[in-house]
């Protein structure tokens, strides 16, 4: 096991980002609140880089079954994927 994992964002993840700081920014008309949250939510995942398995599974059987954890990061709930073979 190495000392530090690689983080992928999958095509929709990066989508959630882009709506999430565009609703913010635009919707509620705050575009500083959009680039803190959005930073803030990237920096918990960089943290996965060195104990991706600090996190719990999720509650859901089904997503238990392939490995899916959850962080928060505020009001926001990242679902992730640890993979020990890469």
């Amino acid at each position: 096991m190495s000392d530090a994992y690689t983080i992928t964002y999958s095509s929709e993840s990066i989508e959630d980002l882009r709506d999430l700081h565009y609703y913010i920014s635009h919707r509620l008309e705050s575009p500083q609140a959009a680039r803190r949250t959005v930073s803030r939510i990237r920096t918990a995942v960089r943290g996965l880089k060195t104990f991706p398995f600090r996190h719990g599974l999720v509650s859901y059987v089904s997503l238990q079954r392939e490995g899916i954890r959850s962080l928060t990061s505020g009001n926001y709930m990242v679902l992730y994927k640890a993979d020990e073979s890469s």
